[in-house]
């Protein structure tokens, strides 16, 4: 039984001081994506689920890594 067809992908950023709850949401509908929602200067975090014409799957693990200063993402 097919679990439905591939849609996309929705991507979630965030920083420290932001918080997981304030997450920024990008829906992509294609195999990939260019994400421009990083802050400079600071931790950004990311995940990543997949989304079909069923449901999102689970999340990815989330990764984190620094943007330089002044650097424009």
């Amino acid at each position: 039984m097919p679990l439905g067809h591939f849609k996309g992908y929705k991507i979630e950023t965030w920083t420290e001081k932001e918080g997981e709850s304030r997450a920024r949401e990008m829906v992509s509908n294609a195999s990939k994506a260019f994400v421009n929602k990083f802050v400079p200067h600071t931790v950004n975090f990311v995940r990543v689920r997949v989304i079909n014409s069923a449901y999102r799957g689970p999340a990815s693990d989330i990764l984190s890594f620094r943007t330089p200063e002044g650097s424009e993402c």
